[in-house]
This record gives C-alpha cells, structure tokens and sequence, in this order.
C-alpha cells in the first residue's frame, strides 16, 4: 500500500505543532483518515471556517477542504449575479498558485481545496505549517470577496478591476 507514512498520529502531530489543538478525527481506517477542524480567520473579521483534511491513501493525495464557504442556490441567483459570482471564482483561482475555488450548480454549494500528493513519502511539519499558512491566507483574503458577489455587495466586475489592479501592481 503506498503512503502509508501519513499516518492519523503525523497529522494530528503537526496539528498540535501549529496550535490547532481542536479537531475531530471522523474516519480512521488503513485507506483513509478524515479530521474535522476549523479556524477563524484574521484577514475576515473573525469569521469561522470548517476544515477537513483528508488522507487518501491509496491515491497517495491529502486533499485539505473547505466545505459550503458560500451558498449561491442556482434558483436563487440571478443570472447576472451567477455570471459574476463565475467570474469572481475564476480571477481567484487564476491568482493562485494552490488550490482552487469550486461552485456545485446542483446545490450552490462554494469551497476551497488543495490537494497534496505524498507518493511513497511523509509530509514535513514544514510543508504542512506552509499548506495551513497558505490555505488559511487564502480562505482568509478570498472567502469575503466571494461571499460578497453571493450577497450582491459585489460585482465580479469589480473583483476582475481589484485582481488587475494588484496585477498591474506586482508587474511593475
């Protein structure tokens, strides 16, 4: 069986490492671990985040996720407000270097995930305080701008006008 090197206890002891002393392990087999944990977020005034990590070890892949970051049922969406919402995802995803913003149109249902490949190896408390720096910063930075365009506070006009705007900026 490949991966076997990220075990529940590793995950759990890079958790504790970097302070994330709360979190449920859901499932726990030879195959597959699943924590529930959350955080909230500095960069959103506090908001509270879900975070499951999962540990597929088969497929040699830990997939951290953020379930239901938003909701924008397609029924309730105007199909403006949905092209905005479509393209405010895409500038994010397109600005990042890990993970990916997703929309289910079966239920509305928004996340964020990032998957780690780990084939025949373990994961680092390096790299994992890097993946939950990062995921969290990202969440953090894109979860308020996404959740605007849901509520209509804003366009994804103007999340396309701010991404170029700090595009032009990094550029010159």
């Amino acid at each position: 069986m490949l991966g076997k090197q990220v075990s529940t206890k590793l995950i759990a002891a890079h958790l504790k490492h970097y302070g994330w002393a709360k979190f449920q392990v859901i499932e726990d087999t030879a195959e597959m671990t699943v924590i529930h944990t959350g955080w909230r977020s500095d960069l959103d005034d506090k908001v509270p985040h879900n975070l499951s990590i999962r540990v597929d070890r088969n497929r040699s892949v830990m997939l951290f996720k953020v379930p239901q970051l938003a909701s924008a049922p397609p029924e309730s969406m105007s199909p403006g407000r949905l092209a905005d919402l479509l393209m405010a995802i895409g500038f994010a995803n397109f600005a990042l270097a890990l993970g990916r913003f997703s929309y289910d149109p079966s239920d509305g249902e928004i996340t964020f995930e990032y998957g780690f490949p780990f084939h025949n190896a373990s994961i680092s408390p390096e790299q994992f305080g890097h993946i939950l720096d990062a995921f969290t910063h990202t969440v953090g930075y894109w979860g308020p701008r996404v959740n605007d365009v849901c509520g209509g506070e804003r366009t994804g006009e103007t999340v396309m006008e701010s991404f170029i705007g700090h595009a032009r900026g990094f550029s010159s």
